[in-house]
């Protein structure tokens, strides 16, 4: 059975790497995505793999406590 996921998790991600105001292909080429994972996420996905989401957050330098609350609403 696939996990329930809050839309707060793909809403709250979509804003705050757009907030980043870096773009999409270069968050995902550094981070060894591609695009269309990560816009993937923006709508009905959460990663597979945990690390790859931090090191997303991590390169746009999102904070502890917003990077605590995705992790969190991704379950």
């Amino acid at each position: 059975m696939p996990r329930r996921i809050s839309r707060d998790f793909h809403y709250i991600l979509k804003e705050q790497l757009l907030a980043s105001h870096i773009p999409l292909a270069v968050i995902a080429t550094q981070n060894g995505l591609s695009r269309r994972t990560l816009q993937r996420w923006f709508i009905n996905t959460i990663p597979k793999n945990y690390l790859t989401l931090l090191k997303v957050l991590a390169f746009i330098r999102l904070p502890g406590k917003e990077t605590s609350e995705l992790l969190q609403l991704a379950g």
